[in-house]
């Protein structure tokens, strides 16, 4: 806990401070306009790019200050546990009384009257008659492919970077070359201080010279969702792929054991869930991400967050319901799948 709460706290913080699509969402106005609904605003409606451009180095000058002072805070430890659970522990008498029972079921019933009811909401409100009639409509639809190709791609490209940058700091780290490898974990990590929008405002200053950047939508959404999607994979897996080389390096070596046959006899097996679990939340962020392609989208490509937002926009309420509620059961279907195909067990 020592090592994670200060990553945790960061990461709210800036999630918080780099919020654009509750924002967005909602209406803004000048009492509530974030950094990121600001450079939106000058480069989408003003095209004033030198504004966007120093609104954003701003952005990251503040998110890169946080950040220096939680790895400064957050001292690695350690790890010498195995991988295999106590189970069968009994829990302490304290732990298992009545008095901590209620005071969990506290904690978890305030948690879910803040959740549960937007939830419950959405839900209500998506299925009305005058909403239904959305499903007919072929922007739907097409909404919804382009959310699923760039959630697809955008997880591709996110895993083979996260994979070879942890690979690379497992073998260092192993090797007692510990700040080496906080290094390479860094460099992966250190997207969080540059928020979506501000990755995909330099794409959009670098290419525009150059390129048809609205041509080439497609591939930045995904590219930029990707990155942001890195820092996670990198947390979700950095330790157990860790865990695997300490206590099964020396065996496999012995055995003559290497390749993609470690990869299937030794590690697939033991970094199955969290590889199932970051590839999940790859594909939900992917799909629920309104950053970068309110920036890049146009009415040839839209995702479905975009489309929900042009039909809150509008003021079609009903409809817009409707399609909050498919971006639901979208994002829950899709991670509940990919954990269910990838972390069940297969005969031998």
């Amino acid at each position: 806990m020592r090592q994670q709460l200060p990553h945790v706290a960061g990461l709210v913080f800036m999630l918080c401070f780099t919020s654009f699509a509750t924002v967005m969402a909602l209406g803004g106005g000048p009492g509530a306009t974030t950094i990121e609904l600001a450079i939106y605003q000058a480069l989408r409606f003003d095209f004033d790019l030198q504004t966007g451009a120093i609104l954003a180095v701003w952005q990251m000058f503040l998110c890169g200050t946080l950040a220096l002072v939680i790895q400064k805070w957050a001292k690695p430890v350690v790890t010498e546990s195995s991988l295999k659970h106590n189970s069968g522990v009994p829990l302490p008498a304290a732990l298992d009384s009545a008095a901590a029972k209620r005071w969990d079921a506290t904690w978890i019933a305030l948690v879910a009257l803040l959740t549960l009811p937007p939830l419950l909401v959405v839900v209500i409100r998506g299925l009305n008659p005058h909403g239904l009639s959305v499903l007919a409509e072929s922007e739907l639809w097409q909404a919804i492919l382009s959310s699923m190709k760039v959630s697809i791609t955008a997880t591709f490209l996110a895993m083979t970077l996260a994979v070879a940058l942890l690979l690379a700091s497992r073998f260092w780290r192993y090797h007692g070359l510990g700040g080496r490898a906080d290094r390479m974990e860094l460099i992966g990590s250190i997207i969080l201080v540059t928020p979506g929008l501000v990755i995909s405002t330099g794409l959009f200053l670098l290419l525009r010279p150059v390129a048809d950047v609205f041509g080439m939508a497609f591939w930045l959404v995904a590219l930029v969702n990707a990155l942001m999607a890195l820092p996670y994979l990198i947390k979700i897996l950095s330790q157990p792929l860790f865990q695997v080389a300490q206590q099964y390096t020396p065996l496999c070596a012995s055995l003559g054991i290497k390749g993609l046959n470690r990869l299937k006899v030794v590690e697939w097996s033991l970094v199955r869930k969290p590889l199932a679990q970051g590839i999940a939340l790859t594909m939900v962020l992917s799909i629920g991400d309104l950053g970068a392609i309110a920036l890049f989208g146009s009415q040839d490509f839209r995702t479905l967050p975009l489309y929900l937002y042009q039909l809150m926009g509008s003021y079609q309420l009903g409809a817009s319901s409707t399609v909050a509620l498919l971006l639901m059961l979208l994002s829950l279907g899709t991670y509940w799948l990919i954990e269910r195909i990838m972390t069940r067990k297969t005969a031998c």
